[in-house]
């Protein structure tokens, strides 16, 4: 055990000074940019080693769309915390760090970034500075990582695309009417509704529910591939942000977070719908609104995944150039949505005035505002 405890202080010492050795190219030094918080003047001010030298924390601008091609190379003489916009990223070892920059531009979306470095002792930092090293060993040129990425994407759209045809496929033949009832355009601004209509009365039958699991995993395949056309890479349902920081957009668990998340929403909503209607005294509305909520919601989303996937398939490589543009459809097209359930609703069933403005503001307004402020504002 101490052979290996002194080889491995061996390698680490070896290590650093071969990268020390290979520093081919120094673009700027940001020692002259580090910042010091005073607690006498309650502000940043410039870091001056002799006067400074015993903080734990360092501070500094970075703007990594100015130096695209290059890198952040950090040598500590000590273990210190990484904060990007006072969020932790990690957790650094002593001796030699490099980040990409043009990585760090994409994923901040081109701003400059706010960096703090925090050291249990002070004098931590031995070097700062954008370059890059010479590095001995051969890299995948950025052609063959972008040609990889591609490729991930255009076979992840193939064989998601696959499996919806093969969804549609089984429930056309397990219920033709059922699948029929929710695809038919001609229905879609036919306010009259028959009370009759089996899709309302069994609502949670086993062809509907195969239709409902089917629908929600269109759903995620929509969110999945518009995660991959913003700038973080990161999923649109929350997830990446609060359930799991390091969740990429193009990763299976992505996708697989997406459906559990959408399968809760449905059933969240139809409980929404429930509540609601039970304390206004209209449960008769409940089947209708949510036959309706999923239909027009499908009629939405089907065109919109097709849409991606054939994105991804055609241009993986330029899939952020459409992130605004989904966003905006979205945004209109749940708008679209509150108006023909209101239409359709107030058809069906008979309400006094105020009831209907009750129900359909904490059944669709309410939920509506919340997903604007979701894409717009988060």
């Amino acid at each position: 055990m101490r052979n290996f405890i002194v080889l491995t202080l061996l390698y680490v010492v070896f290590f650093n000074q071969v990268l020390a050795q290979n520093i081919e190219k120094k673009v700027a030094s940001l020692e002259s940019e580090l910042l010091y918080f005073s607690l006498n003047h309650n502000q940043y001010v410039a870091y001056t080693p002799a006067i400074h030298q015993n903080s734990q924390l360092l501070h500094f601008w970075l703007k990594p769309s100015e130096y695209t091609a290059y890198e952040l190379i950090l040598h500590l003489r000590q273990e210190a915390y990484w904060y990007i916009n006072h969020n932790l990223q990690k957790k650094l070892t002593l001796g030699w760090h490099r980040f990409s920059l043009d990585s760090l531009a994409r994923k901040y979306s081109y701003q400059p970034i706010f960096c703090t470095l925090y050291a249990r002792k002070g004098n931590f930092l031995k070097e700062i500075a954008i370059g890059y090293f010479k590095n001995d060993f051969p890299k995948p040129s950025i052609e063959q990582i972008d040609k990889n990425y591609t490729y991930a994407i255009r076979r992840n759209a193939v064989v998601l695309l696959i499996i919806l045809f093969l969804g549609y496929a089984v429930i056309r033949q397990i219920d033709f009417k059922i699948l029929m009832g929710y695809l038919q355009l001609s229905k879609f601004w036919n306010i009259r509704r028959r009370m009759d209509n089996p899709l309302f009365l069994r609502i949670f039958a086993s062809s509907n529910i195969l239709f409902l699991l089917n629908y929600a995993f269109l759903v995620a395949v929509f969110f999945y591939f518009l995660g991959l056309t913003s700038q973080e890479k990161q999923n649109m349902l929350l997830i990446g942000r609060y359930l799991d920081k390091d969740l990429q957009a193009l990763s299976i668990k992505s996708l697989a977070w997406s459906f559990v998340i959408i399968l809760i929403g449905i059933l969240a909503k139809f409980l929404l719908i429930g509540i609601v209607a039970l304390v206004l005294g209209i449960s008769r509305v409940v089947n209708i609104h949510f036959y309706e909520y999923v239909r027009i919601s499908h009629f939405f989303y089907l065109p919109l995944t097709l849409f991606v996937l054939y994105l991804a398939l055609q241009v993986p490589f330029r899939l952020e150039y459409w992130h605004n543009l989904f966003k905006l459809l979205l945004g209109t097209l749940y708008v679209v949505r509150l108006i023909a359930l209101g239409l359709i609703i107030n058809k069906s069933v008979e309400f006094r005035k105020l009831d209907f403005y009750s129900y359909l503001c904490i059944t669709e307004l309410f939920p509506l505002l919340l997903s604007w402020k979701l894409l717009f504002f988060s």
